[in-house]
């Protein structure tokens, strides 16, 4: 999975109050160039590393729940 998918994979697992919270610490951050790997680097210091195993593969998860066939 690339860099740019894990990111998107991640956006997608948020709620509408999360990603406007997002932006605006985003914006906030004074940096020249913000790339995927620097946003990685500034969120990295609130990641719960009890989870990561567990989110390697949510929005898989999550999807197949919420849109297989009954």
């Amino acid at each position: 999975m690339s860099t740019k998918e894990i990111a998107y994979s991640i956006i997608d697992t948020l709620t509408e109050e999360q990603l406007q919270e997002l932006l605006l610490f985003l914006k906030g951050y004074k940096k020249e160039k913000t790339s995927v790997e620097s946003v990685r680097g500034i969120l990295s210091e609130y990641a719960n590393v009890d989870l990561i195993s567990q989110e390697e593969s949510a929005w898989e998860r999550v999807a197949a729940e919420n849109y297989e066939a009954p």
